[in-house]
């Protein structure tokens, strides 16, 4: 090859790598745009949340979407059926003191189910399936969607209240992922149940392992349980009162912080 030929093959290689540079560049730019990449402490608008409060709410991973409000009643018995380690109940009990304190249920660890309690499993992932089975024994559809994922929730409502459900966590994960998972599941199962990237970081998103709910994840889950938004309600209704208590809680969080988000129902109990 002689050097005009080879500082034009250059030339050309320079032109190339340009191109493809400016093209990430703008990409990571509609990505930022459309996904509002931000810090975990950073609250997005209330168009934007209020937008992924109806995806994550009403939509479903494996179904079609939901027409009416699902959540649970003013408790909720948290039982670990299987051996945790130290570290994982831990974990538990950080994220159940957040459940608390943005849902005003009292949701505890107890020794014994039943009515409105979630069993935990950390079991191998080969178990999955038969623990869905054993919990749930009519359940008809295919377990098949148990093969890819590390962990799941599944809750059997009663007039679109859930009052029992179980939550799996394959203990084949490492720290930082079986973290996420009694997170992801314990904030999903409580009603904001589809996995999604809008406004990352988040819990429910699928592009990274998060181990923190973000400020707009608990504003979703604050809006959520306010009082006027009840198990049963259209979706429709759900999201005229959402769109408002939204509003208010993100004007709230910047005036005063995120102690804003503490439900009414926990700041009344001793």
């Amino acid at each position: 090859m002689n050097m005009s030929r080879l500082f034009s093959y250059l030339r050309y290689l320079a032109l190339a790598a340009f191109i493809i540079a400016a093209g990430l560049g703008l990409l990571m730019l509609w990505v930022i745009d459309r996904y509002g990449f931000q810090p975990q402490d950073r609250v997005a608008t209330p168009a934007a949340i209020t937008e992924k409060f109806e995806e994550i709410v009403f939509g479903n991973d494996f179904g079609p979407d939901s027409r009416s409000v699902y959540k649970w009643g003013a408790s909720i018995k948290i039982v670990i059926a299987t051996p945790f380690p130290d570290r994982l109940h831990r974990d538990l009990s950080d994220i159940l003191f957040q459940a608390r304190r943005l849902t005003g249920i009292d949701i505890r660890i107890a020794k014994k189910g039943g009515r409105n309690s979630i069993q935990v499993h950390y079991a191998p992932h080969a178990q999955f399936g038969l623990i869905l089975q054993r919990f749930y024994p009519s359940r008809t559809k295919s377990l098949d969607w148990l093969r890819s994922v590390e962990c799941f929730f599944s809750g059997i409502p009663r007039s679109h209240e859930y009052r029992r459900a179980v939550i799996g966590i394959s203990n084949e994960l490492g720290e930082k992922e079986s973290k996420s998972c009694i997170f992801e599941e314990i904030y999903q199962g409580l009603g904001p149940g589809k996995n999604s990237n809008a406004l990352p970081p988040s819990i429910s998103s699928t592009w990274d392992t998060q181990t923190e709910l973000s400020l707009n994840d608990k504003i979703i889950l604050r809006a959520l349980y306010d009082d006027r938004i009840t198990p049963g309600m259209s979706r429709a209704q759900a999201m005229a009162i959402a769109r408002e208590v939204i509003a208010r809680l993100v004007a709230a969080v910047k005036e005063r912080g995120e102690d804003a988000l503490t439900h009414p129902r926990y700041r009344a109990r001793p």
